[in-house]
């Protein structure tokens, strides 16, 4: 028996119980970060994304029309919520004691946008006269009805 065979003999039964891979995940993730917050933001007209931290309640206000909402949320999360077009809305978490809500974070104001194009047009970005005639061109190629295929 050689040198080699005579180590693997020994050693035999250690190394297939080291055949299993071994993954280190490392330390679990904490289950916060950091102090309560809320976060809003604006997905389109009638959405609004939004992630907390910190609380067991969610209270959405509508500050256009002067109405809530509450639901009841995990400690750490997010979700989309329903909005109106040309609304502002401002949300808080919390816990819900005996019907009285008690707020530990207050997320930043956000207003949805206009369901239709923007009536305004930043000086910026406004077309030159030579954009518009190629616009106006564009779009009465568009209102042109299309030509008939023709019959065999």
């Amino acid at each position: 028996m050689t040198s080699a065979e005579r180590f693997l003999a020994e050693h035999a039964p250690r190394f297939e119980e080291i055949r299993e891979t071994y993954l280190d995940y490392g330390p679990l993730l904490p289950t916060r970060y950091g102090p309560p917050l809320v976060r809003l933001l604006v997905r389109d007209p009638e959405g609004i994304y939004a992630y907390w931290e910190g609380g067991t309640t969610l209270r959405v206000l509508d500050r256009t029309r002067g109405s809530e909402m509450r639901m009841d949320i995990l400690e750490v999360g997010s979700g989309f919520l329903a909005a109106e077009p040309e609304h502002e809305y401002e949300a808080e978490i919390g816990r819900e004691e005996s019907g009285h809500f008690a707020a530990v974070a207050r997320s930043n104001r956000v207003r949805t946008p206009r369901r239709g194009p923007a009536l305004e047009v930043d000086a910026e970005w406004a077309p030159t006269s030579k954009e518009w005639e190629q616009l106006r061109a564009l779009s009465a190629l568009l209102a042109m009805p299309l030509p008939s295929s023709p019959k065999a």
